[in-house]
């Protein structure tokens, strides 16, 4: 008959292990006086943040081999905003300065507006008098190589995307596209250049008074650069408008709203964004516009996205004008743009 264990052998097993346990890291003590002992801490009970900041502290002081912090923190952030939406991501601080190039300043490259859709990079539009639409690269467009590099796959990033396709003026690049139509996928070949980034690529009267003024981005300077393209051909007699958005990735909700301020009287709903920490907020037209009682047109297509579509559905939902054209790109999301205080962002979908 088996004897029944008394408390002291009933516990004899544990001990032995923890007495293991100490003598181990005694040895390791011992026989590698350099190294610390390692670190046992508990995450029960702490906050994500702390978390993630015992990880790093842990890795930063014990990893086996030199870990670069910065680099390695960019890339946790990037997975991270990647869980919520195709919009919402992480950006260095020198992905920051090249992504507002197009905004606010001059850049050289390709000159396309990109969108990241399903792990593989979509044109939204090619820039207008850039060297992709004068070769022809069209909205729609899916990019997969540049000089044999793969662009398309999970976890593809902003960064890698311009990290390949921009470059010094005069440089070439063979791009591997496949667009929708085509069986098989294709290349071009295209010359680096200086990428224009005003907003009115045209503004031109026609003989029977009618004025075209084509819109190719929503910058900061957009709302002014409309206004003066605008009072000219007004001076000139303008009596109807055609403005063109398509190929328009979009760009600031300011500048939209503002635009289509000058086509609306005043008390009309333009837009509202509401989101789970935002509360419904309403952009509502103000005083008299410009533009309230010339009659309007607008042309879309699947390249005009984001800012384009909110002035284009502020028109259609007034009854302000007729819109025509074909299916929009489909972002119709706020997203707010956050500094970091190393220079890097996130831009984050919040409504």
């Amino acid at each position: 008959m088996p004897r029944p264990l008394t408390p002291i052998s009933a516990f004899y097993p544990l001990v032995m292990a923890l007495m293991l346990v100490v003598g181990l890291f005694i040895g390791h003590g011992i026989g590698h006086p350099e190294r610390p002992l390692p670190v046992i801490f508990s995450t029960r009970g702490t906050s994500a943040n702390e978390k993630v900041g015992q990880v790093l502290d842990l890795i930063d002081r014990q990893y086996v081999d030199p870990v670069e912090k910065e680099a390695l923190v960019d890339e946790v952030l990037q997975d991270l905003l990647q869980q919520l939406d195709p919009h919402s991501y992480y950006i260095s601080a020198a992905e920051l300065r090249a992504a507002q190039e197009p905004l606010e300043g001059s850049f050289e490259g390709i000159g396309v507006e990109f969108a990241i859709q399903r792990d593989t990079i979509v044109v939204v539009a090619p820039v207008e008098g850039g060297p992709s639409e004068a070769l022809g690269i069209r909205s729609g467009d899916r990019i997969l190589q540049a000089d044999n590099v793969p662009l398309a796959g999970v976890g593809i990033t902003n960064r890698e995307v311009m990290d390949n396709l921009r470059g010094p003026g005069g440089s070439e690049v063979k791009v591997t596209l496949l667009r929708p139509g085509r069986k098989a996928p294709f290349d071009v070949t295209i010359t680096r250049g200086k990428v224009p980034i005003t907003s009115v690529a045209a503004a031109i009267l026609t003989p029977d008074s009618t004025g075209y003024i084509k819109l190719v981005r929503f910058a900061r300077t957009t709302h002014e650069e409309f206004l003066q393209a605008a009072d000219d051909l007004l001076s000139r007699g303008m009596k109807r408008l055609v403005l063109d958005l398509r190929g328009n990735g979009g760009g600031y909700l300011n500048s939209a709203i503002d635009l289509a301020d000058e086509f609306l009287p005043e008390g009309r709903m333009i837009v509202y964004t509401e989101g789970r920490h935002s509360p419904r907020r309403d952009f509502r037209s103000s005083d008299r516009g410009l533009l309230e009682d010339m009659p309007l047109a607008v042309l879309i297509d699947e390249g005009s996205a984001s800012a384009s579509e909110i002035l284009a559905g502020a028109v259609q939902d007034n009854d302000r004008g007729l819109v025509v054209g074909r299916r929009t790109f489909g972002k119709g999301l706020v997203q707010e743009h956050v500094d970091l205080p190393d220079q890097s962002a996130v831009r984050l979908t919040t409504a």
